[in-house]
């Protein structure tokens, strides 16, 4: 899902759920946001040059990060230092942490 916008002009991030992408790409409009459409899916990123994985909390993280070349792509490890529950996901971690406004929060390297 959203690999139609991507360009070389924006940096690319990954995430599973096509939900996700979207909150994502409302958040943060300096990426382009794409969605492998479920965890086993994952292959489906090999065909981006390079690319930041926020993959869910726990299993995916973990499954995730053995499936991907390290020197493609650098997998976001933010979600599993929360107290957010397993199979959490960005979109989750924006709804708990980052929806007050008036407060500031880091998620890698964004800032809102």
């Amino acid at each position: 899902f959203g690999l139609h916008l991507v360009t070389k002009d924006k940096p690319i991030s990954v995430v599973e759920s096509c939900k996700t992408a979207l909150l994502c790409t409302m958040f943060f409009p300096k990426t382009t946001w794409v969605a492998t459409g479920g965890e086993q899916m994952i292959s489906k990123v090999n065909v981006l040059d390079n690319a930041t994985i926020f993959a869910d909390k726990g299993k995916a993280f973990q499954n995730w990060k053995k499936k991907l070349d390290p020197k493609k792509f650098k997998m976001d490890n933010t979600l599993e230092f929360t107290g957010l529950k397993e199979g959490s996901d960005l979109a989750d971690y924006i709804v708990a942490y980052c929806s007050d406004y008036g407060k500031t929060k880091t998620i890698s390297s964004f800032r809102i």
